[in-house]
């Protein structure tokens, strides 16, 4: 249930909430009277809603969009008037253990050099930065436990605010790390900063999900075939549960290979049912698609060591009916229940209010 108010990061950043505000959003676009009713609330310099906010910014109507912009202007005008307020960026360190598409700092990025400025450092860049005629700063690292810790974003602060250059000291240091405890908050509070910056690659549940499964199922099926119908492994991810130990029940499911069904008593291929639960992610929530490209995933598998082969006649026809047929093959009788499994869990997954693979 969505709580704005919850320490829960489920109910602040509720999966239903957002779907529910973009469908609302998309079926207000062209609502001419709640349009006319968000733009009178926005007169009062009170604040929207984030559903209201994103009628506005869904808006198709162009007389209502030039009035959204005119308003937009008046309000920055009221509280700024013409004053621009500029801050430097200062990246203290460019390691980092994820893999944001946006980002050249990712870590997949093997084409940097990667750095970390020492307090010295950051002096001689903050003394700059002042001759420039700055007095506020965002800095910036990478989330990196081991090499970007909590403690030393603290230290940097202190060297920062700590500089007397000239006739003037950093007024304001804003701080853009990635998300951290209640206590470490309290930490960077009590350093004194401006403010605190977070960006969030997505907030799409599905997206999360998807990397799970990529993560169960990457071991025996990560080959190019397989990664054109599930999507590549992502190695931020592996990195990111690597580093956080809480998740060492992934772990355990990756590599999980077999469980029995406690309906029929048979041996499911685990990892390939992840497979195909992926291709499902990965389709966007195309059944069909899915449903073909995990068949395609392993059919193709068959046709590239096929075509490193010279066989023709019957010894074509027996190495395909190993391949389709035996316990040791590429594509068995394993991998097509575990195939029909997922059309299975598909449908429930599909019937549930909160979309979850666990829970389907």
């Amino acid at each position: 249930m969505y709580n704005p108010k919850s320490s829960i990061a489920e109910e602040f950043i509720n999966h239903e909430e957002v779907l529910a505000s973009l469908e609302y959003a998309s079926a207000n676009k062209n609502n001419v009277e709640l349009i006319d009713k968000i733009l009178e609330k926005a007169r009062l310099g009170k604040g929207l809603s984030h559903r209201e906010a994103a009628v506005l910014l869904d808006c198709e109507i162009e007389e209502k969009n030039q009035e959204i912009f005119e308003l937009a202007k008046k309000i920055k005008q009221d509280y700024y008037g013409n004053r621009i307020v500029l801050f430097a960026p200062l990246y203290l360190s460019n390691y980092c253990v994820n893999g944001c598409v946006y980002c050249p700092y990712h870590v997949t990025n093997t084409t940097i050099p990667r750095k970390k400025m020492t307090q010295e450092e950051i002096k001689e860049e903050v003394i700059a930065l002042q001759d420039m005629g700055h007095k506020r700063l965002a800095i910036e690292t990478g989330e990196d436990p081991v090499n970007n810790p909590i403690e030393y974003v603290l230290e940097s602060l202190k060297t920062i605010y700590s500089i007397h250059h000239k006739n003037g000291a950093i007024r304001r240091a804003n701080v853009n790390i990635a998300a951290t405890t209640v206590e470490n908050y309290r930490k960077l509070k009590e350093a004194g900063i401006g403010t605190y910056i977070l960006f969030q690659e997505t907030y799409n549940k599905e997206n999360s999900q998807w990397r799970v499964a990529a993560f169960i199922r990457h071991e025996k099926y990560n080959t190019n075939e397989w990664q054109l119908v599930c999507g590549s492994l992502e190695e931020d991810f592996l990195n990111y549960v690597t580093l956080n130990q809480e998740n060492d029940n992934l772990f355990e499911l990756q590599n999980k290979q077999y469980f029995i069904s406690p309906n029929t008593k048979e041996k499911v291929d685990f990892v390939h049912l992840f497979a195909g639960i992926n291709s499902y992610l990965y389709s966007e929530g195309n059944e069909a698609t899915a449903d073909l490209a995990n068949w395609a995933g392993d059919i193709v598998q068959l046709a590239s060591e096929l075509a490193n082969t010279n066989l023709k006649g019957e010894q074509l026809d027996f190495l395909v009916s190993q391949h389709f047929n035996t316990e040791t093959s590429g594509f068995n009788n394993q991998d097509v229940s575990a195939d029909l499994d997922v059309l299975c869990i598909v449908e429930i997954y599909n019937s549930l209010q909160e979309k979850s693979i666990s829970k389907a």
